[in-house]
């Protein structure tokens, strides 16, 4: 579960950021030891690729797929993100528009830098 991660990320969204090598089960315990919200599937270079929520899993799972599966069998989605200078309206329009509960800033090679959270006091 601990991959190596070739790029710097702060600690406080690291125990947050995943690989697609990274097992079913493996994320299911670090959506649990974490409660964080949702994690951040990164490349082998750390740019994101999407986020992995708790019913992401779940589906997965009524899918048929077992807990040692790996999180490449997932979809390729698109995650909503915002670049590190956006400002904080332009935070809540994306909260907004897009209907989500945590939007990943990320700079300008596409690494995660700061999760913010909807309803939360500050980024994580």
């Amino acid at each position: 579960m601990n991959a190596p991660k070739p790029f710097a990320v702060s600690s406080a969204i690291a125990a947050l950021i995943v690989t697609d090598a990274v097992t079913l089960h493996e994320a299911l315990q670090r959506l649990d030891e974490t409660a964080g919200g949702p994690l951040m599937l990164v490349d082998g270079g750390g740019r994101l690729q999407r986020m992995v929520t708790d019913g992401d899993l779940r589906r997965l799972l009524l899918d048929g797929h077992q807990q040692t599966a790996e999180l490449a069998v997932l979809p390729a989605m698109t995650p909503v993100t915002a670049g590190m200078t956006a400002s904080i309206a332009e935070l809540g329009a994306l909260f907004e528009s897009a209907q989500v509960t945590a939007i990943p800033r990320i700079d300008d090679a596409g690494v995660p830098r700061v999760l913010e959270r909807r309803g939360h006091a500050g980024p994580v």
